[in-house]
């Protein structure tokens, strides 16, 4: 896939999570399963997740961490997510990231449980 080929050209892989934290216990094998094939497959050796960025402790929370998701889906090479249902920020994001695998630039593995829990895979 030219996709693929575009990401792994990349000297590092950097895989970012986005998601509900209350996300249902039966998406933990899921998720396990996703972590160790983007490592065998990918090469994927940096996760990032819940990141805060500096500089930003004047911003109020809820304002930094939507800046800095949006840093991390612009650069970041991989996305694995999972949402009850994609509404507000994470439709946003979600949007971004299907907008920069379009260009091959990140991959996007959704976690989805059941078709109307996601937004799919196209």
């Amino acid at each position: 896939m030219e996709g693929e080929e575009k990401i792994s050209a990349r000297n590092r892989a950097v895989c970012f999570f986005i998601g509900h934290r209350d996300a249902p216990e039966e998406l933990r094998t899921r998720l396990e399963e996703a972590v160790e094939r983007h490592i065998s497959q990918f090469g994927v050796k940096e996760y990032v997740v819940g990141f805060y960025p500096s500089g930003m402790e004047c911003v109020p929370k809820p304002c930094a961490i939507a800046r800095a998701n949006e840093y991390m889906i612009q650069n970041c090479h991989y996305l694995i997510c999972y949402s009850r249902g994609y509404v507000g920020n994470i439709r946003k994001l979600v949007n971004m990231a299907l907008k920069r695998e379009r260009q091959g630039m990140i991959k996007i593995e959704n976690l989805k449980l059941s078709d109307k829990n996601g937004m799919g895979r196209r």
